[in-house]
């Protein structure tokens, strides 16, 4: 797509093709937090027998867990010297939390396929602070004939104001003819198209205020695979179908069905050893026995 098209034509088509990620990453997210449909149909004052595991978030755990373990990652600019951008890093680090903040992105990138992270510059003395920017909420444009040549990163979410009203806040970095990137934060009442641009700047760097990556190569598209694709998640919810008809089974099948014959349910007495006195000779109780089919050929 030319770029003379303008931003707010590639906005249009951005969404047009993102949606169905959206809904994807939405999916995800869902299994991620063990928030399943339930599987079973239960009537209005019916027992639930419905089980919902959670196998999503485990994988996601233990992947995030195997990344980033009890060791962080370091930089090493002179073997066996700290250099003082060394230590810079090392402080900038301690200022952003290191091991939440990597926990955070490694899970962004297990349950979406792809991670966000954007520098925001701190004040004249301040290191920059490092912002795990929810991948769902990040839009990219590249180049259709080269996808590590990035046009357009669009931050796009829905908030509220102080009044209460819903509010569409979204961030452009775009990068222009020059190679400079321009930094433009918009917002606009409701979900309307009308945005007022509220702050605008250029970043004083060639590349740009947002470092990403794919989570697993996904060779010929920009997004990266993510743990939690959808047949991970359809494995999960067809899992959570199996066991929750076995709770049900158990429940309904898992004691003997008694059955009475020449009498009525009122007149059974049970004594204190558990055991059914029947009030009548001809009376008769029997527990309901479930029966396999029969193979014909192997009968007498």
């Amino acid at each position: 797509m030319p770029r003379d098209l303008g931003v707010e034509l590639w906005i249009q088509r951005l969404k047009a093709v993102e949606n169905e990620r959206a809904l994807r990453l939405k999916r995800a997210w869902n299994a991620y937090y063990g928030r399943f449909r339930k599987p079973l149909k239960v009537e209005e004052g019916e027992y639930d027998d419905n089980l919902r595991v959670n196998y999503a978030r485990l994988i996601v755990d233990v992947s995030a867990g195997f990344l980033f373990g009890s060791e962080m990652p370091r930089f090493e600019l002179e073997e066996g010297k700290v250099t003082e951008p060394e230590a810079w890093l090392e402080e900038c680090w301690r200022y952003n939390h290191q091991a939440s903040f990597l926990a955070a992105v490694a899970v962004n990138g297990a349950v979406c396929g792809h991670t966000f992270v954007k520098i925001v510059p701190g004040e004249e003395g301040e290191h920059p602070r490092l912002v795990n920017v929810s991948p769902e909420y990040v839009s990219v444009f590249t180049d259709p004939d080269d996808l590590a040549d990035v046009w357009l990163y669009l931050i796009e979410y829905t908030d509220r104001d102080k009044e209460g009203q819903e509010i569409t806040i979204r961030q452009l970095i775009e990068r222009d003819d020059s190679g400079a990137w321009q930094i433009r934060d918009e917002i606009s009442q409701g979900t309307g198209s009308t945005f007022q641009v509220t702050h605008q700047e250029v970043w004083p760097y060639e590349w740009p205020p947002i470092v990403d990556c794919q989570n697993l190569p996904h060779p010929n598209e920009y997004y990266g695979l993510a743990d939690l694709e959808s047949s991970v998640v359809e494995l999960n919810e067809g899992i959570n179908f199996v066991v929750s008809n076995i709770s049900r089974m158990i429940r309904q099948y898992g004691h003997p069905v008694l059955w009475a014959k020449n009498m009525e349910a009122a007149n059974v007495q049970i004594t204190s050893d558990d055991i059914y006195c029947l009030p009548h000779p001809d009376a008769e109780l029997h527990a309901l026995e479930a029966h396999g089919h029969e193979d014909e050929s192997r009968s007498g």
